[in-house]
């Protein structure tokens, strides 16, 4: 993770060869604009020998914002997950946040997980469909009350020098380095709505 107002990024090491690169540009800037930048970029994020030496095997830019649709369910329409960056939906876009700290697809797990749940009680075991609201209230409540002030944050660690944003960081990275029981806070944070519809 590299800490800097302008030049932030996460870097993660997909495999041997191949490593994925997360980090700002400016919003007015087009597609091809970032793509036609990205040299330079890696010029001021990597350290190493120069000339850099890598390929781009694929660059993807992505408008990065934080969404929640006004409810997850319609109908017979039920909406789980970071399905949609780009709204096909009548009822808006679903929840979509920022990329950094991988809560879209950890959050589209529990959703999946308790989604599934309901409709094997409601479908196999013949329970009310209210059990579908209560799944779409209660999914949309995690993503507000937890995946949104995470993902948030996590931008905020990266690229935001403000007093609080460096004392909320450091304490963040202290206990990420220190703390053998911060991974499991986090997931029983976004976990723990899983048991109130779980099946008995």
């Amino acid at each position: 993770m590299i800490v800097d107002e302008e030049d932030w990024a996460a870097i993660g090491q997909i495999s041997k060869d191949v490593w994925r690169v997360a980090y700002g540009e400016p919003a007015h800037l087009t597609e091809q604009e970032i793509i036609d930048r990205l040299p330079e970029k890696y010029e001021r994020l990597f350290p190493g020998p120069r000339p850099l030496k890598y390929e781009v095997v694929s660059a993807s830019p992505f408008w990065a914002h934080q969404r929640n649709a006004s409810h997850y369910r319609e109908g017979r329409i039920l909406l789980c997950g970071d399905s949609a960056h780009v709204p096909l939906w009548r009822i808006s876009l679903m929840q979509s946040n920022n990329p950094l700290g991988g809560l879209g697809l950890t959050t589209g797990l529990l959703d999946a997980a308790t989604l599934g749940n309901c409709l094997t009680r409601v479908i196999a075991k013949g329970e009310s469909e209210t059990l579908l609201d209560k799944y779409a209230e209660q999914r949309r409540k995690a993503w507000a009350d937890v995946t949104d002030k995470e993902s948030a944050a996590f931008k905020f660690r990266l690229s935001s020098m403000k007093p609080e944003h460096v004392a909320e960081r450091n304490r963040y990275f202290n206990a990420l380095n220190n703390d053998p029981d911060i991974h499991r806070r986090i997931a029983d944070s976004m976990n723990e709505v899983l048991q109130d519809l779980s099946i008995e």
